[in-house]
């Protein structure tokens, strides 16, 4: 077999730079692509505003509605995950916000979902009562639904 390097966009000898030169080979990748500028900007917003990735919520075409931290890489996830969990037996609570990594089967804290199953997803507002739970469930009751109308 042969190696094709028609597709490759670096030859290896451009390749075997970037590991001896520690890295500077990025740079190149940036200025030839054009990502310097975003790249830079990105950096800039996350020096104001923090790391912390944004908490969405998630509806999927089962009925379910999931809220985490949205990811893309290597697929679509969500971690830090919560759902929407009914209470039948609870007439005054019927809702309440479950950590997915609780449910009984022990899942992981994170959960890949199919994009075509998504019907919508909103990003949470800092104001939100959602978002402050999910940010300090120690501190809190889970949210009721008459708190979530």
């Amino acid at each position: 077999l042969k190696k094709d390097t028609s597709t490759f966009i670096y030859n290896e000898e451009e390749i075997k730079y970037f590991f001896d030169s520690g890295g500077i080979f990025i740079q190149e990748i940036l200025k030839k692509k054009g990502y310097k500028t975003y790249c830079l900007n990105n950096l800039y917003t996350w020096q104001k505003k923090g790391f912390e990735k944004p908490y969405y919520a998630v509806y999927l075409d089962t009925g379910d509605l999931y809220f985490g931290q949205m990811h893309f890489f290597p697929r679509f996830f969500l971690s830090d995950v919560y759902f929407l969990k009914q209470n039948i037996e609870d007439k005054e609570n019927p809702l309440s916000l479950s950590k997915f990594s609780n449910a009984f089967y022990g899942p992981e804290d994170k959960i890949y979902l199919n994009k075509e199953n998504i019907i919508w997803k909103a990003k949470l507002s800092e104001n939100s009562q959602v978002l402050q739970f999910l940010k300090n469930p120690q501190e809190q009751q889970t949210p009721s639904s008459a708190q979530l109308k």
